[in-house]
Parts: structure tokens; sequence; C-alpha cells
């Protein structure tokens, strides 16, 4: 079914807090701290919106919502899953920061979400009409959704080794790290550097397979392990 989402000045549904205006200025600072400044923009030559951190993966979500409705809305349904699941066996505890581009934000408590019955969102991962965020508290690991780009940003290296992983099976490629394969000509894989031709690196980038899939679960591993000292 497609998700429902409250209209703005609803009561929120379960598992969603609104952020008050002096933890909304906070996060919107850490937000362009950690993104530079939101560029918004309907067109090409404005995209992508943020710097896209490394690592990160940025999927193609581009699809005909009137063509075959059922499948747009299934998409839409499995993104926002997938999304929790992921979040949820990386955020201790279970929320995070919601940021919806010139409306309110959310703390959003992953668990109390994902366990009520007919779940209902403030806002969706999935861009479905404007800049939404869902990040932990910190700003290390999140999505973001471009609703005119229709793409969405996966970055930190847990959640890059996880729901980018996941996503990966399904859904296109358009940038690693904020790149795309014309930007890379070579790409470095650190430690050892070691310079590979980009083929070898994108094997698979416009079509996502087996491959990339598994060069992702690398990177967010070792992304890991270097988060954590080892």
């Amino acid at each position: 079914m497609t998700p429902c989402t409250v209209d703005h000045g609803d009561l929120l549904p379960p598992g969603w807090t609104y952020l008050d205006r002096e933890q909304v200025d906070e996060a919107w600072s850490r937000f362009r701290a950690a993104f530079g400044a939101l560029r918004p923009g309907l067109h090409a030559d404005a995209w992508p919106a943020i710097t896209e951190p490394a690592p990160s993966v940025t999927f193609d979500l581009r699809f005909d919502a009137t063509a075959v409705p059922a499948i747009w809305a299934a998409r839409m349904e499995a993104i926002n899953a997938e999304t929790v699941r992921c979040l949820l066996g990386i955020a201790d505890p279970s929320e995070v920061v919601v940021l919806d581009w010139q409306h309110p934000g959310y703390r959003l408590d992953l668990s109390e979400h994902a366990s009520a019955p007919d779940a209902v969102w403030g806002v969706p991962v999935y861009p479905d009409g404007d800049y939404y965020t869902f990040v932990l508290p910190d700003f290390s690991e999140g999505t973001f959704g471009h609703p005119w780009e229709q793409s969405l940003c996966v970055f930190g290296p847990r959640l890059v080794g996880t729901l980018a992983v996941t996503l990966s099976t399904w859904l296109p490629v358009l940038r690693v790290d904020g790149r795309t394969q014309q930007d890379n000509p070579l790409l470095v894989d650190d430690p050892p550097p070691v310079r590979r031709p980009a083929r070898r690196f994108f094997e698979g980038f416009t079509e996502a397979g087996p491959h990339f899939a598994h060069r992702m679960r690398q990177r967010g591993d070792a992304g890991c392990s270097d988060a954590s000292g080892a």
C-alpha cells in the first residue's frame, strides 16, 4: 500500500515529536557543517543539492508513477521500510533527526514507529515532494532525498555497508562519494593506496549488481573499522 503521511499541523503519529525552534536551528547548523548549504533547484545544473560526503552512494529513484502506480507505491514502501530496518541496526538509542526543508523538524523514535500498527509517516524517507533528511543525531549516518533529481543519497560507513548494499540490488547508482564515473578516471582505494581503473570500481554502476554490492559492503566494513579505531 502507499505509505500514509500526515499533513502539517495534524497530530503526529507514534514515534514522532516536533523539534523546538532551538533544536531545529541546531540541526540545520549541523546539516550545513556536514553537507554545506542546501542548494534547492528544479534543474540538473543545480544538482546535487548537497556536498555528498564520503562514503556515500546516491541512487536513481526515477520511475513513472502514472505508468504502474502499484509498482511506484511498492518501491516507496520498500525504501522507507529498508531504511528504518538499517537505521535500527546502528541507532543507539533508536532515535534519528528528521529534517524537511522549510517545514518543521522531527525527532523519530524508530522502535516506536516500526512497532506501531499501520505505521504513519510524519514525512517519508522517499522524497515524494520535498528535501527529506533522516540522520543520526551526530549527522554521521543517514539519508538525503532530492525530490526533483529523484535521488536518495545514503551516507556513512555503516549505512553504505548495509542500506546501500540492499538498494544496489535493484536501484541504479548515480554517484559514489558525490562523484560520477565520468568524474573519476581513476579511483584510489585506502588503505593501501592502489590506483585502479574506474571500470573495475564501477562495474555494475549503471545497473547495480552483485559486484557493486560486494564493493559497497567492503567499503562499509572498512569504514566501521576505521571509526572504531580498529
